[in-house]
C-alpha cells in the first residue's frame, strides 16, 4: 500500500510539473511585452501633407510598430530634435503627438513631430521612443537628415515689414520724433490756455 501510495504522489507530482513547464513555455511563446525594445521595430519620413504653414516648418512621422508591422496597442513616449550636422540641436527635446487621436483614419503608432528650422542646408531630424512613465528607458532611436532648400534664413539681426535703408531707418525715426515734440507741445499749448478758465472758475 505504502509503495502504491508512493507511487500515485510521484505521478501527481509529474504531472503538475510537466504542466508549470508547458504553461511557461507557452506564456514564452505568446507574450508580448509592448516595451521590449525586442519587441517592436520603429521609422522615420517627411510627413506628407497637403499645405505647410511655411517652408521652415518641418513635419515629420515616427512610426512605430511590432516587429510583425502591425500598429501597437501600447502608447509609448517619443520626443524629437533637430540639429544641423556637426552642431548641438538648437531646441530641447519635444514631444510628438500620436497623430490616430486628431485623423482616426492614420493607425495607431504614427507620431507626428514639427520642428522650425532657423534657415535652409541639411537638417539632422532625431527622435527617441522610450516607456510612458520611464524615460530613461529608450526603447528606440531613429534619425533622418533633409535638404531644406526653401526656408527662410531667421538670424537676420533687423526684420522690418518694409526694406529700407540705414539712412531712411533714420528719418524714419527722426520723422517719428518730430511727431511725438509736435504732438507734446500741442498738448501742453492746450493746457496752458484752458488753465487761466479753470482757474476762473474754480474762484467763483
Amino acid at each position: 500500500m505504502v509503495a502504491r501510495r508512493v507511487g500515485l504522489l510521484a505521478s501527481a507530482l509529474a504531472v503538475l510539473l510537466f504542466l508549470g513547464l508547458a504553461g511557461q513555455a507557452a506564456a514564452a511563446t505568446t507574450g508580448y511585452n509592448p516595451y521590449d525594445s525586442a519587441s517592436i521595430k520603429a521609422s522615420i519620413k517627411r510627413a506628407l501633407l497637403d499645405h505647410t504653414i511655411a517652408p521652415n516648418y518641418v513635419t515629420f512621422d515616427i512610426t512605430v510598430t511590432k516587429t510583425d508591422g502591425t500598429a501597437p496597442t501600447a502608447k509609448y513616449n517619443v520626443f524629437q530634435t533637430f540639429n544641423q550636422p556637426g552642431k548641438d540641436p538648437t531646441d530641447n527635446p519635444s514631444k510628438c503627438q500620436e497623430e490616430h487621436f486628431n485623423s482616426p483614419e492614420v493607425p495607431r503608432g504614427v507620431y507626428r513631430c514639427t520642428a522650425i528650422v532657423s534657415g535652409p542646408g541639411r537638417w539632422e531630424f532625431n527622435g527617441t521612443v522610450s516607456q510612458p512613465g520611464n524615460l530613461q528607458h529608450i526603447l528606440k532611436t531613429v534619425s533622418i537628415t533633409l535638404n531644406i532648400v526653401d526656408a527662410a534664413s531667421l538670424h537676420t539681426p533687423y526684420a522690418a515689414p518694409q526694406h529700407r535703408s540705414p539712412g531712411k531707418r533714420f528719418v524714419h525715426f527722426v520723422g517719428q520724433a518730430h511727431g511725438a515734440v509736435a504732438g507734446g507741445l500741442l498738448l501742453l499749448t492746450g493746457v496752458l490756455v484752458f488753465l487761466p478758465h479753470l482757474r476762473r472758475k474754480a474762484e467763483r
